[in-house]
C-alpha cells in the first residue's frame, strides 16, 4: 500500500510487529456474571457481600477491556499502515542512486578517468545486528545496510564504502580507500564463521554461525567485507530470498580488471 506517512514513520513500522487483537471473553463473563451477582445481592432487603462482589466484578470486566482496547490502539497504530514492499524497495533504489552519486566526489574521482562512471560496481549487504523482516514477496529486507561502490581508472580502483540507516536514509559511517590494481591480492566471496546476528522484529537477536562475504584484500593486509549469502537462510529467514547483492558482478569485474593489469591469461 501507499502511505502519506514520512519515510521514518512508516519504515519503522515496517518492521514492528503488528499484534492481534486481544480476547474480551474472559472480561465478558466477568461482566455477565458480576451482573448476575449484583442483580441477586440486591433481590435481598439490603445489599450483601454477594452483591459487592458482583459490583467489582463487573467494574472490573469494564475496565480490563478499556484498558485493553487502548493498549491494542495504540500498539496498531505504531506497527500501522505499513509501506509496502514495492515502496521499501523504491525507497532502497533511491539511497542506492543517491550513494552512487555522491561516491566520485567523496573518492576525488576525476569522471573523465573512471572506465566505469555509469556502471559502478555496487554490493550491498545486511548490516551486523540489523533488524529483518521477509516481506509479502518473501524477500528479505534490512533496517541497515553495509553498501560499496567501485569505481576503476586504468591504474587503481576507488571503493567507497558506508554503514546505511536505511529506517532514517542516512549514512551511519563511511570511508574511502583507493588501492592500487598491484596492491590488491584477492576478490572473492568467501565463508566467513566471524560474529554476525540479525534482530527479529520482536527484538530476538539470531547469530549466525557462518556466512558468505565479498571480500577484497590488498597487501598490506587490509580488506573491506560485506555479508552477502547466508547458508542458514532456511532455519533463519523461512526460507526467504535476499535482494541482489551484486558481489557476483563485482568480483567477476574486478578479476577480470586485475587479469588485464597484472598480465595475466
Amino acid at each position: 500500500m501507499t502511505t502519506t506517512e514520512s519515510r521514518p514513520i512508516a519504515v519503522t513500522k515496517y518492521f514492528k510487529p503488528t499484534l492481534k487483537k486481544p480476547s474480551y471473553v474472559g472480561n465478558i463473563i466477568a461482566i455477565v456474571c458480576g451482573g448476575v451477582a449484583f442483580i441477586a445481592g440486591l433481590s435481598d432487603s439490603s445489599p450483601t457481600f454477594l452483591a459487592v462482589i458482583g459490583c467489582i466484578a463487573f467494574g472490573w470486566g469494564f475496565i480490563a477491556i478499556f484498558s485493553k482496547s487502548s493498549g491494542y490502539k495504540e500498539a496498531y497504530h505504531e506497527a500501522e499502515p505499513k509501506p509496502s514492499d514495492k515502496q521499501m524497495d523504491e525507497w532502497l533504489e533511491q539511497d542506492k542512486k543517491g550513494i552512487v552519486s555522491d561516491a566520485t566526489t567523496k573518492l576525488g574521482l576525476v569522471p573523465e578517468k573512471v572506465l566505469n562512471l555509469n556502471d559502478p560496481l555496487v554490493v550491498i549487504g545486511p548490516k551486523n545486528s540489523a533488524k529483518f523482516k521477509m516481506g509479502q514477496d518473501g524477500i528479505i529486507r534490512f533496517s541497515a545496510y553495509e553498501i560499496m561502490v567501485i569505481y576503476l581508472t586504468d591504474y587503481h580502483l576507488g571503493a567507497y564504502s558506508c554503514r546505511w540507516d536505511f529506517v532514517n536514509g542516512k549514512s551511519i559511517s563511511e570511508q574511502t580507500q583507493e588501492y592500487h590494481y598491484t596492491d590488491v591480492v584477492s576478490v572473492s566471496t568467501l565463508c566467513s564463521s566471524a560474529s554476525f546476528e540479525v534482530v527479529t522484529v520482536d527484538g530476538v537477536n539470531r547469530p549466525i554461525q557462518s556466512h558468505q562475504e565479498f571480500s577484497l584484500s590488498v597487501a598490506s593486509g587490509e580488506s573491506i567485507k560485506i555479508a552477502v549469502a547466508f547458508p542458514q537462510v532456511e532455519m533463519i529467514f523461512q526460507k526467504g530470498e535476499l535482494l541482489p547483492t551484486g558481489a557476483d558482478k563485482a568480483v567477476m569485474a574486478l578479476r577480470t580488471m586485475l587479469r588485464e593489469k597484472k598480465g595475466g591469461v
